[in-house]
C-alpha cells in the first residue's frame, strides 16, 4: 500500500468513526429524551423536592419566591427542566408540588 492509498484509508475510517459518533449521541439525545417524558408522568401534585430530584433530576433552572422560613425553606420555589421537546415548569409551595406545567 502506497502513501496516496494508506492516507484515502485513514481518511475513510476517520469519517467512519465521526459518523459511529454523531448516531450514538443522537441516540443517547433520544433514550434521555424518552426517558425524562416517561419519568415526568410520575410527577404529581403533592410529590416532595426529593421525589422530584428522583424522578427528573437537577433542574437547570431554580427559582424562589417569598420569605424563606426557617427550616422550611421557601414559600415558593420553581424549578424549570429545559428539553429540546419543550421546558418544564415545576412549582413547590411549601416543599411540595403545586403544579407542573
Amino acid at each position: 500500500m502506497d502513501h496516496v492509498e494508506r492516507e484515502s484509508v485513514m481518511r475513510d475510517i476517520a469519517a467512519s468513526i465521526a459518523r459511529d459518533r454523531r448516531e450514538a449521541q443522537e441516540w443517547a439525545e433520544d433514550r434521555d429524551e424518552k426517558s425524562y417524558k416517561k419519568s415526568l408522568k410520575k410527577v404529581k401534585p403533592g410529590d416532595t423536592k426529593a421525589e422530584v430530584l428522583r424522578k427528573l433530576g437537577q433542574p437547570e433552572l431554580r427559582e424562589t419566591l417569598g420569605p424563606v422560613l426557617y427550616g422550611y425553606g421557601p414559600e415558593k420555589e420553581i424549578w424549570t427542566y429545559i428539553r429540546p421537546s419543550g421546558d418544564t415548569v415545576v412549582t413547590f409551595r411549601h416543599r411540595k408540588v403545586n403544579s407542573i406545567d
